[in-house]
């Protein structure tokens, strides 16, 4: 997949994937739920999923709870 393909897939601009690869492992500060939807597509791609799953489980639960911040939905936006 071309860095352009991604950046649609996900709805950013192409310059962000750049400055995502060039980080190698460290942090990106991309939007949560950017790395969510990239981990969970990644996880998606996967042959293993079930030692992948756990996996992106564990490290998923691990930065939720660094952020320490609570999440609130609002189910009227979400029924529309």
């Amino acid at each position: 997949m071309t860095f352009r393909t991604f950046a649609e897939r996900f709805s950013v601009q192409h310059p962000a994937v750049i400055k995502w690869e060039s980080k190698g492992d460290a942090s990106t500060q991309m939007a949560w739920s950017t790395e969510k939807d990239v981990r969970l597509f990644v996880l998606d791609e996967l042959q293993n999923k079930s030692s992948a799953l756990r996996d992106l489980y564990r490290s998923l639960k691990h930065v939720a709870e660094e952020k320490a911040e609570p999440i609130v939905l609002d189910g009227k936006d979400l029924a529309a």
